[in-house]
């Protein structure tokens, strides 16, 4: 999941959405309904027994934009519009940031916030310029979980992620041992982002990122495995390409997936060339491990 602006312009003036929600699953719905507007950031607090999630951006009027989608799918929430001025907001943010832990023994934090490792610890290095792509978010961490689980198939292998975002799964994949890792964006904001963290990292192996849609890609390239960690509506279209370009053992992971979603998801992979080797959750979130149906 990803948003179309960086911290830096939150220095400037900006509209903050408001949004009092009744539950996680709302939370997960508003970001999910969110993700192809133009946020600069969002943090959620505690209003009295519920939850109050603050989406900011630079526009009026895409503030009001996001407030419509919100209102479509969610007609009884309470929606406000504010003007936040330009204080330091990007400074308070940070005091509130821990590193996230991806998985077991697995984190992601900027280098200027180091997590305490154990002696056998992977660190990524992700600075957040982008909303999300931190690592905080559970779809990350369920498509981390299952790079994990398929180690021994990314080690030596080539690895694809489409939507990369910040480039989080490939700079985790190439610690996991790939020898070759390539991150699909097509949103072009990502890019200095994308060099921050490649930077930061400074991969031992061969890694490339290409910004546009996977039909810029050279045919002929396979991989071992591939995620697509997008929600279901943006990741459906893109899943005959990902079976295009897969080994025939290799394996897909798909995560980015709303858990009231499961059955829509389920009957689409029962018609499809893909068959179901694992399933994984996390909260409101759900995940597969896909390999191509024998």
């Amino acid at each position: 999941m990803r948003t179309n602006q960086t911290f830096v312009d939150i220095m400037k003036s900006s509209y903050c959405l408001s949004c009092i929600v009744q539950n996680d699953t709302e939370i997960d719905l508003v970001q999910a309904l969110l993700s192809n507007t133009e946020i600069q950031g969002c943090e959620e607090c505690l209003e009295g027994k519920k939850t109050k999630l603050l989406v900011y951006f630079s526009d009026e009027a895409e503030a009001g934009r996001a407030a419509k989608i919100v209102n479509d799918q969610l007609p009884n929430t309470d929606l406000q519009i504010t003007l936040i001025p330009p204080d330091d907001w990007l400074k308070e943010w940070r005091k509130t940031m821990k590193p996230a832990k991806l998985t077991e023994g697995i984190w992601a934090s900027p280098d200027w916030l180091p997590p305490e490792l154990a002696p056998d610890d992977l660190w990524i290095k992700i600075e957040p310029e982008m909303v999300f792509g931190t690592g905080h978010h559970e779809s990350t961490q369920l498509a981390s979980q299952c790079m994990v689980r398929l180690k021994e198939q990314i080690q030596n292998g080539w690895f694809l992620d489409v939507g990369t975002g910040s480039g989080i799964l490939c700079f985790l994949a190439e610690k996991l041992g790939a020898a070759y890792s390539l991150g699909v964006e097509l949103d072009i904001s990502c890019l200095n982002n994308v060099i921050t963290n490649w930077t930061q990292n400074r991969p031992g192996k061969l890694m490339q990122f290409v910004f546009g849609t996977t039909d810029c890609m050279k045919q002929g390239l396979f991989f071992d495995v591939i995620a697509l960690n997008m929600i279901r509506t943006e990741s459906l279209p893109l899943m005959d390409s990902c079976f295009r370009f897969l080994k025939p053992q290799g394996r897909c992971i798909w995560t980015g997936l709303i858990s009231e979603d499961r059955e829509k998801i389920k009957a689409y992979i029962q018609g499809s060339q893909w068959t179901v080797e694992r399933e994984v959750e996390l909260n409101d979130w759900i995940g597969f491990i896909l390999e191509k149906r024998a």
